[in-house]
């Protein structure tokens, strides 16, 4: 699933046209043609509008482009003023987010087709995370928020071109911070730290660090603290089914259908339902896999813009038409 998406923080990542003279080291060098797809223009605006313009950016989270810029912007603005922490924090965050988004997108990717575009994508936004992760990392004062983030970046940033030694390295090094989060506030990143160190619990094998009925404690937890968290309730209800728990994750599912999805996260709320949808056909509800789906494609029918994420077709193989190519 989606973890970065859910705080609302998004932005991070390429080639970087900045046309003000006091960022104009940041600008990113073209790449070689197999990943050409990965570039985008990014004009830097007046210092005073920039962060009002990655936020605009980073709303549009369907498009990977605006995102990428997004999260540049932010990047440079936490270049310039060094001194502020929560700046820093907000770049990571975005940086977070759009590494997020393309391991979505290159988990579409079933044939690998564009895997030089998303490689490139992450290796960019990935220098942009180590830098500022280390620089908040320094900071003499623990921050519940500060910590979360560097959590989620730590968990986010290997998983579509790091080795498995190295995921499993910086997941434990994230449940570490999680749980440092937490012992702060439980209520960091307005309470997802709470889920994700559940879910990293539960996760994680034993040897590294891994406790499923802790996790399963702390998810449980997390439901009552933050309970219109669509994502906390569709993982959740992942994890009742997996433990042959089928009423109980069944009715998270169906508590799914309640919820009205917030208008400035739209693509993570349908991401979620197709989420719940395919949960709901695994234990054999086809009912209730119908009413998600419903409620799901009334979504796209009223904002056309939002991805779908249909799997990709290649060869006679995969994706909605494997003889074209073409999703519908």
């Amino acid at each position: 699933m989606s973890f970065a998406a859910t705080f609302n923080h998004c932005v991070t990542a390429f080639c970087i046209l900045l046309l003000a003279g006091h960022f104009g080291a940041q600008a990113q060098t073209r790449l070689e043609d197999s990943a050409k797809d990965a570039l985008y223009d990014c004009p830097m605006p007046p210092l005073d509008t920039a962060a009002a313009t990655a936020t605009k950016l980073s709303a549009a989270q369907w498009d990977k482009n605006k995102l990428g810029c997004a999260a540049d912007l932010w990047f440079a603005l936490a270049e310039r003023k060094t001194s502020d922490p929560m700046l820093k924090m907000q770049a990571l965050l975005a940086t977070t987010s759009y590494i997020d988004h393309v391991n979505l997108l290159a988990s579409l990717d079933l044939y690998g087709v564009h895997q030089p575009e998303w490689t490139a994508r992450i290796h960019h936004a990935a220098e942009h995370g180590k830098v500022l992760e280390e620089r908040l990392g320094a900071l003499p004062v623990d921050d519940a928020n500060v910590l979360a983030a560097r959590a989620l970046y730590r968990l986010t940033w290997p998983a579509k071109i790091a080795d498995t030694k190295t995921q499993l390295a910086e997941s434990g090094a994230a449940l570490e911070l999680f749980a440092k989060a937490v012992a702060l506030d439980p209520k960091a990143l307005h309470g997802n730290a709470l889920w994700l160190l559940g879910r990293l619990y539960y996760d994680l094998p034993e040897f590294a660090g891994g406790d499923p009925a802790k996790g399963i404690k702390l998810l449980e937890e997390a439901c009552h603290s933050t309970p219109q968290n669509v994502s906390l309730l569709r993982y959740s209800a992942y994890v009742f089914i997996q433990e042959r728990d089928v009423p109980r994750g069944k009715q998270r599912l169906a508590d799914m259908l309640k919820m009205k999805p917030d208008p400035a996260n739209l693509q993570l709320f349908t991401d979620e339902l197709k989420g719940a949808s395919e949960l709901a056909e695994r234990i054999g509800d086809l009912s209730l896999a119908r009413q998600i789906t419903v409620k799901r494609d009334r979504l796209f029918t009223a904002h056309p813009e939002l991805l779908r994420r249909l799997g990709s077709a290649a060869n006679m193989h995969g994706g909605v038409d494997p003889i074209t190519g073409k999703d519908d």
